[in-house]
């Protein structure tokens, strides 16, 4: 049962991080404040809701997370999860300063970051262990809130790279995403809405991420292994604040 739990929090941590990259992909105005509120499912069972905030000044970030688990989750051992990240805007380049992640009763899920990018090091506390992970000059890896926020300023400016780098516990990871054609749904009135699409591709694993305009929000998300859905994110709520 332990090696199960365990297995499921990674999975857990491995679709929130795919949720949050991808929800940054496609927006394409200046960063304003905002909060979006989205039901998740595991394998078609309801697990939670997911709620991203993120405040943005001139010079500066926050995002911050609350995962809140269903009945369903809790039972799987999940608790609410919360992250949060800040750091600093520097003429389109984010600079990380913090990120720490907890889940409510595990103090193994604990995970923090404080980055020294003058020195190319980042204190690294994992659970209970510390450690101080390397990196070369030139490369500057991101949490995934960071990676948010890096993102959205890359797209605003129409300039989103082929090639984004990801630290996930002590593991820095490449991500690409491609851009798949647009596809058109009909609204609950009749209407007709223009929907974006993007997918990631990993080993046998694909996410495809669905955003509609005005607002500009991320409506859907699925990830599919194999040809099985495994995840999925449907959009609850979305305002400008």
């Amino acid at each position: 049962m332990l090696g199960t739990d365990y297995m499921a929090h990674f999975k857990y941590r491995r679709y929130i991080a795919a949720v949050f990259f991808l929800l940054a992909v496609c927006r394409s105005y200046s960063l304003e404040s905002y909060q979006a509120t989205y039901q998740v499912s595991v394998r078609g069972v309801s697990a939670g809701v997911v709620r991203h905030d993120a405040i943005f000044t001139d010079l500066t970030y926050r995002v911050d997370t609350v995962a809140t688990p269903s009945l369903a989750a809790k039972m799987l051992g999940f608790d609410v999860i919360t992250e949060s990240s800040k750091g600093l805007l520097d003429h389109g380049r984010v600079i990380p300063q913090r990120y720490q992640r907890s889940m409510e009763g595990d103090a193994d899920f604990r995970l923090v970051y404080d980055y020294h990018p003058k020195v190319h090091e980042i204190e690294a506390q994992i659970g209970n262990s510390q450690q101080v992970l390397k990196y070369d000059e030139g490369i500057q890896p991101l949490d995934v809130l960071s990676l948010v926020v890096q993102t959205l300023i890359d797209d605003e400016q129409h300039k989103i790279a082929a090639k984004y780098t990801m630290i996930s516990d002590d593991k820095i990871r490449t991500y690409t995403v491609e851009k798949l054609p647009n596809e058109t749904w009909q609204t609950k009135s009749g209407g007709n809405i223009n929907i974006r699409v993007f997918r990631q591709i990993s080993g046998d694993r694909q996410t495809k991420i669905y955003f509609a305009d005005n607002p500009l929000r991320l409506v859907q998300l699925t990830q599919i292994k194999g040809d099985q859905a495994r995840f999925s994110l449907k959009l609850m709520d979305y305002r400008v604040i």
